[in-house]
């Protein structure tokens, strides 16, 4: 299956069976983001231990959506300043200050890249510290990730647009560094 046209924020559910006790993920709203957090956490540890972005870019059409966020997101400039890299300390690599990043409620971008492809906002084709940031950030509704949900369900935030390359590149093995 391909990967919807554009993302929600909420669209992952979890399914439990108490028969068997098996733990599953469906496509679909269930009013919070448990779900799509547990799911990132699975394909990082994934990608963490086995070096590679391997699962996620082989799930990819059931998970494009949650590649919520680049380098530049949050940022005022397509160079990426004053974006989460810029503003989070001393290395792009790094996290270090949180709290500037926190304060830049006028960000032009909540999610994706501010470089768009074709009119669309995309992420960075990973799940990173950049896509756990911004599902913090809405989870707990810091600024200016406060602003979103508003009287709207968060089933109907968008969020990015799947990128087209990415499944392609399941069955590469393509290391993590690369």
């Amino acid at each position: 299956p391909s990967p919807p046209a554009d993302c929600m924020l909420d669209f992952i559910r979890i399914d439990f069976s108490p028969k068997t006790g098996e733990i599953t993920y469906e496509i679909g709203s269930d009013g919070n983001l448990a779900a799509e957090w547990a799911v990132m956490e699975l394909l990082h540890a994934d990608a963490v231990s086995t070096g590679s972005y391997e699962l996620f870019t082989c799930a990819y059409s059931q998970f494009a959506c949650l590649d919520v966020a680049a380098a530049s997101t949050l940022s005022l400039q397509s160079d990426g300043s004053d974006g989460l890299s810029s503003s989070l300390g001393v290395d792009e690599r790094y996290f270090t200050d949180v709290n500037t990043a926190f304060s830049n409620a006028s960000a032009s971008n909540l999610f994706g890249g501010v470089d768009q492809c074709d009119g669309k906002r995309l992420g960075d084709g990973a799940i990173n510290s950049y896509d756990f940031a911004v599902m913090i950030w809405s989870i707990f509704k810091q600024p200016p990730y406060d602003t979103i949900q508003k009287g709207v369900p968060l089933s109907q935030v968008p969020t990015v647009s799947p990128r087209h390359d990415i499944q392609s590149r399941c069955g590469t093995y393509i290391s993590r560094g690369d």
